[in-house]
């Protein structure tokens, strides 16, 4: 992280909000989204019967590129790419089971849809941390020739200013004497910030590492911002198509233990596939 950043993050203020820091931002990711760049599903989705499945890449939720140095795109987990042989990425790495779309869809009607939509397929918080779940990737032409420690620094400076936004709320601001940040006394909830049970993909470039750390502070809130406003609008409108369906199943079948799986919303092309990237690389 360039020195001025380093300056600035030299005494921050104590915590005030119940969250004290993302969950290391390990053991959050049960699949890869090589698929969106390859074209290849080779081994199929986490959950086949999430309405995302069908669902054009185009609507996922995604924040506002700046000139290429981040952008953040938001991918529901259970439409990640299986693991190999079913196994988690690495040794002990995932242990935690997903519950599909079409039985939690269920449960919400049948529970009298106590919240807005179904809950998520993992939990978002445990105690003073919050669950993330995040894979980087870097922009495939300026960071061929780049060291890999460029690569980790570009990785540690975007998980300090997650960390620094999502538990302190903290924005960039420009005073006379240069770079700063402005910690709220009563910052907004963590919650607030997160799509539980979503990946986040980042894609960066060697201008994030150079850009003022309230500059990246800001693109960073703008960018989360964006992707729950559009990832809560299709978490609606997927809860909606649930409870029409069940309502139709139940008025064509007068078993009140209706199990057919919950359909994807129709007339959607098969996803479509970034191209001109690099390898992922998840946490």
């Amino acid at each position: 992280m360039p020195h001025h950043a380093q300056r600035a993050l030299a005494r921050l203020p104590k915590i005030n909000g119940p969250i004290k820091s993302i969950k290391v931002f390990r053991l959050n990711t049960p699949g890869s989204t090589d698929w969106l760049f390859t074209g290849k599903l080779r081994r199929g989705y986490i959950d086949p019967t999430h309405p995302a499945t069908k669902l054009p890449l185009a609507r996922l939720p995604k924040g506002i590129p700046n000139q290429n140095a981040l952008f953040i795109r938001a991918i529901p987990i259970p439409i990640l790419q299986q693991p190999e042989n079913g196994a988690p990425p690495a040794p002990g790495r995932w242990d935690r089971k997903i519950e599909p779309w079409a039985s939690r869809a269920l449960k919400w009607v049948q529970g009298g849809m106590p919240t807005p939509f179904p809950a998520p397929p993992i939990l978002a918080s445990a105690g003073e941390r919050i669950n993330m779940s995040l894979q980087f990737t870097t922009a495939a032409r300026p960071l061929n020739r780049a060291s890999k420690t460029l690569r980790l620094q570009l990785v540690h400076r975007v998980k300090s200013i997650l960390n620094l936004i999502v538990t302190r709320d903290v924005k960039g601001v420009q005073t006379p004497n240069g770079d700063s940040l402005d910690f709220p006394d009563v910052p907004r909830n963590a919650a607030e910030w997160i799509l539980p049970g979503w990946t986040y993909h980042i894609r960066m470039s060697p201008d994030l590492y150079i850009m003022p750390l309230s500059e990246a502070v800001n693109l960073v809130r703008q960018q989360l911002q964006s992707i729950r406003k559009q990832g809560l609008a299709l978490e609606k409108e997927w809860a909606r198509v649930a409870c029409l369906e069940f309502q139709s199943d139940r008025a064509s079948n007068t078993d009140s233990t209706v199990t057919t799986p919950v359909k994807d919303i129709p007339g959607t092309p098969p996803p479509k596939t970034l191209r001109g990237q690099s390898k992922v690389t998840s946490s």
